[in-house]
């Protein structure tokens, strides 16, 4: 009997769930009341793995019935994951600015969005937005060549 197909996604989750949690016990957890830079990753991690055993002990009671056949939006997953590709290899030397608001309007086009005015409003805005929200948290942000970081 060949294994399903369909248990690749719950075992992807698995991994990633234990390389992160893995990643977060390399720095300080602390406490819920005086958090460490590791307690987020390390909780994450552990909702990843979680998540991942759910799907695939639910996967394995009930198979999930295989789709009729690929269409459009199968073509669009693997656009998805180069424009997020794309963005770790820019997002130092361009900037988070620059680099988020040309992942956004990748990703609207992509997802089927087609007129420009709309699509650079919608990237323009929710970059600057998450720009802001960062910066009152104080998070520091890669600079690039617009030198705002």
């Amino acid at each position: 009997m060949r294994p399903s197909p369909a248990l690749a996604l719950p075992l992807a989750g698995i991994l990633l769930g234990v390389a992160c949690t893995v990643g977060a016990m390399r720095y300080a957890v602390g406490s819920l009341v005086a958090p460490g830079p590791g307690l987020f990753p390390l909780l994450a991690g552990l909702t990843m793995t979680l998540a991942g055993l759910i799907a695939l002990v639910a996967e394995c009671r009930v198979p999930s019935i295989a789709p009729a056949g690929r269409g459009e939006s199968f073509r669009r997953v693997p656009m998805l994951v180069a424009v997020l590709v794309g963005y770790a290899l820019v997002l130092k030397p361009a900037g988070f600015l620059a680099a988020s608001a040309a992942l956004t309007a990748l990703v609207l086009v992509i997802l089927g969005r087609r007129r420009a005015w709309p699509v650079a409003g919608i990237a323009l805005a929710l970059s600057a937005g998450c720009y802001l929200t960062f910066r009152l948290l104080g998070v520091p942000l890669p600079a690039g060549a617009l030198g705002l970081g």
